[in-house]
């Protein structure tokens, strides 16, 4: 009947020992469910992004205006009657300090 003792407790530590600390474990649910809330954040964004590139090839596929305006941001096209104007901001001696030779 000894025998029998040693055996269950052996076979109820070795369960015990994989229910806490295996691979599947109840410490490594912490991990895995840290790695889901990340992942969780990332598929939002990515989501996020989805929806805008959706939005953005709807409008060019419905009309000229988003393709004339991506033609103005990304290639500065002007078109038939319009008149470009570049605003350069005014550069200042005070801004750039002098380079000293040691």
């Amino acid at each position: 009947m000894k025998w029998v003792t040693l055996v269950l407790l052996g076979a109820l530590a070795y369960v015990h020992f994989h229910l806490w600390v295996g691979d599947e474990g109840w410490f490594h649910q912490g991990d895995l469910k840290e790695r889901l809330q990340k992942q969780l954040a990332s598929n939002e964004d990515a989501s996020q992004r989805n929806s805008a590139l959706k939005a953005e090839l709807g409008d060019l596929h419905s009309g000229g205006d988003a393709i004339g305006e991506l033609a103005r941001y990304e290639l500065g096209y002007v078109g038939e009657g319009e008149t470009f104007y570049r605003i350069v901001p005014k550069i200042t001696t005070e801004a750039i300090a002098p380079v000293t030779e040691e």
